[in-house]
């Protein structure tokens, strides 16, 4: 197994750069007659945010929570975001259980088909690669990558049911009802 950092961007023209899918869609546009609004229905824009930077049995990561602070600030501030202290977790908030049902239940209650959905993790990642032998007998590499709760056993002595595999993250997020989903 290896280990690697996976952390927040640190360059507002790669934010930009990112976010321009999502944020200059021309469907998010409404336009204005007579005080009723006329074309698609206007959508909620909101961030969702982990970070850690304090693990329990981890190394630190001194930026992981800024990084996750500053693109709430950006896109609060700038693009007209709405960002709920019930949706970032910090540090130790950020538990496997809690970024679990962040998901699985508090977003999937919370998440409407018109709503623009923005999800950062900002922390520690790990992979596992693995040798699987494909039907004619050759061995494939088989790699999958994983997110580190605040929560995970130590690094010296992995375990990967202490992760979240990032293809489960992915997909948890995909089957949302956002109508746009930038991760």
């Amino acid at each position: 197994m290896n280990s690697g950092m996976v952390s927040g961007m640190s360059s507002g023209l790669a934010r930009a750069v990112l976010l321009v899918p999502l944020l200059f869609n021309g469907s998010v546009a409404c336009a204005q007659n007579g005080g009723a609004t006329q074309g698609p229905a206007v959508s909620r824009r909101i961030f969702v945010s982990v970070g850690i930077g304090n693990y329990a049995k981890w190394p630190t990561l001194p930026t992981s929570v800024n990084d996750t602070t500053d693109m709430k600030e950006l896109l609060t501030k700038d693009f007209e975001f709405t960002a709920s202290d019930e949706l970032q977790l910090k540090d130790n908030q950020a538990t496997k259980k809690a970024i679990v049902s962040l998901i699985e239940d508090q977003l999937q209650a919370y998440i409407k088909a018109s709503d623009d959905l923005v999800f950062m993790y900002s922390g520690h990642g790990t992979r596992s690669d693995n040798a699987v032998s494909a039907a004619d007998g050759t061995s494939v590499g088989l790699t999958r990558g994983f997110i580190v709760p605040w929560d995970a056993g130590p690094v010296e002595t992995p375990l990967l049911s202490d992760y979240i595999d990032a293809s489960y993250l992915l997909d948890a997020l995909a089957s949302l009802p956002a109508r746009h989903i930038l991760v």
